[in-house]
């Protein structure tokens, strides 16, 4: 069939305009870290958990589904990323910091806090739809 034949072959597709996703501000950023004083283990680990998705751009999911032995010295495996594949994603000093400090608050409060590798995962205590709740997702 020619293209004079069939007019559709014409018909260009159209284009869907990209949606720009509005992200937080450096300023924003900081001051979500520091409304948390640290006063608590759940104050200190709240901060870690914002620190975490700041630092490494993890997916609230990515970050409720993860597992202690994910957790490694300089680096996070998620395993359970979009489309089902796995990544490395680095963490900062400060990061892994902030990790340790839950770990001393906790200890310091006398409750049964987890070894350092399982801080981040701690979010479990909450089901994933009462963290996603919490965190906006």
């Amino acid at each position: 069939m020619e293209e004079r034949d069939n007019p559709a072959k014409k018909v260009k597709p159209l284009r869907q305009p990209r949606t720009i996703i509005d992200t937080f501000t450096a300023a924003e950023m900081k001051r979500m870290i520091q409304f948390y004083d640290g006063k608590d283990f759940l104050e200190v680990r709240n901060k870690t958990i914002i620190m975490l998705l700041f630092d490494t751009g993890m997916r609230c999911n990515e970050m409720i589904l993860m597992e202690p032995e994910d957790i490694k010295p300089d680096y996070i495996l998620v395993k359970h990323g979009k489309g089902g594949k796995e990544r490395v994603v680095s963490k900062s000093p400060a990061l892994s910091s902030s990790s340790s400090n839950t770990v001393r608050s906790g200890m310091a409060t006398g409750k049964n806090v987890p070894p350092a590798t399982e801080t981040f995962s701690s979010a479990k205590q909450a089901s994933p739809s009462r963290m996603r709740q919490l965190l906006g997702c």
